[in-house]
């Protein structure tokens, strides 16, 4: 597991700013005190409902100040909030602007990398199998590494893999229901870029296997995800 690099909040791991947690220490240590309907009162809002107040206390008990989530009003985006609270604790907001922006960015270069992943290959062909229930176990065979790995190196995504590989075979005694024994494991770490392992783990010069997806499509939408959840 990756140490000292990120930190979990919001839903992510992240790398924090030091002036950024300041900031979040600070609006609750001068907020304390107040009730947080008044709180919101006092940011000009004119109807409080319980989802208002549980964003507020989502901002104040989060590192990142919930900048990571997508929680939208009609009144205030993420960042219009946590400015708004910094006016009413007569704050500097233009001090933690630049923390502020390079933690957005964090926030999106997350966002957009690639998820690696391993496939599980077995050399499935299908050939009688439903293909509703094939969809059905479709995540069976797909691994996602942690979130943090998004923006790890390709050498601590191997390490990581290693570890993925020789616990799966092991769970798994070598066998996915349906799909069959498994014979290698492919890291996808981009649209274009895989490595093979074998079941042992060890890191293998093979061509890369065509990963087919058994899907299941509604309209033209496909909800093959919809249904490993």
């Amino acid at each position: 597991m990756l140490k000292n690099r990120f930190s979990f909040a919001g839903g992510f791991l992240l790398r924090v700013g030091e002036n950024l947690m300041s900031l979040q220490n600070t609006l609750v240590t001068k907020l304390k005190n107040i009730e947080p309907r008044e709180v919101l009162r006092k940011m000009g809002y004119r109807k409080i409902t319980d989802k208002t107040i549980e964003r507020l206390k989502r901002v104040l008990s989060n590192e990142l100040l919930g900048l990571d989530k997508s929680h939208f009003d009609f009144k205030y985006s993420n960042l219009e909030f946590v400015k708004a609270l910094c006016d009413l604790c007569e704050i500097n907001f233009k001090s933690y602007q630049d923390d502020i922006d390079k933690q957005l960015e964090d926030i999106s270069t997350l966002n957009h990398a690639y998820w690696p992943h391993v496939f599980v290959d077995t050399g499935f062909r299908r050939e009688s199998q439903p293909i509703f229930a094939l969809a059905l176990l479709e995540g069976h065979r797909r691994l996602c590494l942690p979130i943090e790995y998004k923006l790890a190196s390709l050498e601590e995504q191997v390490k990581y893999t290693k570890t993925l590989i020789s616990e799966h075979y092991k769970n798994t005694e070598g066998h996915l229901d349906v799909w069959g024994d498994i014979k290698r494991y492919v890291l996808k770490t981009s649209e274009t870029s895989s490595l093979v392992f074998n079941p042992q783990g060890d890191l293998i010069d093979e061509k890369v296997v065509d990963q087919n997806i058994a899907k299941v499509s509604l309209g033209s939408k496909d909800i093959t995800k919809l249904l490993n959840n």
